[in-house]
This record gives C-alpha cells, structure tokens and sequence, in this order.
C-alpha cells in the first residue's frame, strides 16, 4: 500500500497520504496528509490545484537553510511557510556549489574518493537522522505541527521526497499502520521518480567522465529497503522498539498519539 501520487505535470512525487489504512480498521483523511519533493519546478496551474483541488494551506520544508536558499519554494497566498530543516548540514559533497559542480556531482565524487559505496553512504545518512540531537528535534518540531490541527492540508517536503520526507512520513505511518505498508509507501519513490533517476544518473557520468557514477547516482536518487530498515534497527537500537524511540526522542507520547489519531484518521 503506498499514498496516492496527485496529478501534477511538474511534481512527480507528491502524494496524498488520504485512504492509508491503518492496523485497527481506520484510514488516514484524504486533504491533509501530502508528502513531496520540492516545489521550485512547480507550475502555476500545478500551485492552483494544489490549493484549491487538494486543500494546501501549510508547507514543511525539510531541507537545509542553503537549499532553502538556492531553490525558494513558491507559497502561494494563503498557505504558511514553516522552514524545518532536518539536517543542519548536508554530508561533504551536496552544498558545496562552489566547485563549480551540482550538489549531485560533487558527491559523487566524494563518494568515490572515500572508498565507501553509494548505499553504504545512504545508510549512514538515515544512522545519523535517527541519532543525531538537532535531526530529532526537528523532527519532533514536525509532530508538533501536525499536533496543531492546522486547517487543510499540511505538505512536507525535502528536495526529492525521499530520505527526510521518507523517514518522517514511515514515522507517522509507525503510529497506526501496518510495517509492510509504511515500507512500501517509502519505496514508492522508485516507481515515481524513475525518470528522473535515470536523467541524473546520465547527466553525472557524462559530466564526470565516470561510467561507474551512474550507479552511484542511481543508489543515491533511489529507496531501498535497507535504507529505511537501517534506521529502524537504530531506533530498537536506542529504544528497545520504533514505538519507544518515537515516544523517547520525538516526544510522541500515547496523549500525542491519540491527538493525530483524531485530527487525521476517519
């Protein structure tokens, strides 16, 4: 089971988390849940659906100050902005913009320097989201938004909609839905962002001189289970279970719990 991807032309990951089901029989409200991508490329006429067809009145932005920076989301009247940074720097290779490199290229390269392979890169990235103090309390900052019951709908977003997005949306899926759901709505970004995958991971090698940095770009712009599973062994890890770490670190108390479960679930 994975969200509904809306209709948009220039926003191929952005979802509505409406219909999910969840372990005792309810379903999450279509209009207020919507995970994304970022909106930069977003259309005029892909804006206007989303505030008025799909009810948008609040955007979450997962990425840090410089991407923030370097690609503004467009808020259109009547939706508020929230800058919620998940991570206060990205790893070495995707803000330096001064290399004269896109972010992708310049960790590729790091990448390969480094010895280490894409997904072991990857895996460490979603270690230290569910370790590091600043990313939980960001995270925890996203909880309380959504605590607020803030009319229409709320959409968060990261730069492609995976690996933030992705952990703080099976995060929220964790409070009420099945495992093998929440995994599968995580991978749903290989079937929706394929393209794009593929566009960038010819783009790099090419730039690079580098045929192995297509497979490097590929595992770097794709889901895998081992990702998300990673930082789910960190949290039993740290907690004992997923539903602990949620309640130690995130501060989803049961109270919490049954607050989201009211405002979001039919």
């Amino acid at each position: 089971m994975y969200s509904n991807k809306l209709p948009l032309s220039s926003l191929p990951n952005t979802r509505d988390l409406g219909g999910f089901p969840t372990r005792d029989g309810r379903h999450v409200r279509p209009g207020r849940l919507i995970r994304s991508g970022m909106l930069a490329p977003a259309t005029p006429e892909d804006l206007a659906q989303l505030t008025g067809t799909y009810g948008l009145r609040t955007i979450v932005d997962f990425r840090t100050l410089v991407e923030q920076r370097n690609h503004p989301d467009p808020v259109p009247n009547g939706v508020t902005y929230i800058s919620n940074p998940i991570l206060e720097t990205l790893t070495a290779g995707i803000t330096h913009e001064e290399t004269g490199q896109t972010p992708i290229q310049a960790l590729t390269k790091s990448i390969h320097a480094s010895g280490m392979t894409a997904r072991q890169f990857m895996a460490g990235l979603y270690r230290n989201m569910v370790r590091d103090g600043f990313s939980q309390r960001q995270y925890a900052r996203f909880f309380d938004i959504l605590c607020e019951g803030r009319e229409g709908a709320t959409l968060w977003h990261c730069t492609v909609g995976k690996d933030r997005v992705g952990l703080g949306t099976a995060m929220l899926l964790a409070l009420g839905a099945s495992d093998a759901d929440a995994v599968e709505d995580y991978l749903a970004t290989q079937i929706f962002y394929r393209d794009e995958i593929e566009r960038d991971a010819a783009q790099v090698s090419l730039a690079l001189n580098d045929p192995d940095a297509a497979e490097t770009v590929r595992a770097l712009n794709s889901v895998h289970p081992e990702y998300i599973e990673t930082a789910f062994s960190e949290m039993r890890a740290e907690c004992g279970t997923v539903e602990g770490y949620l309640e130690a670190r995130i501060g989803l108390t049961a109270e919490r719990r049954k607050r989201l479960q009211a405002l979001y679930l039919d």
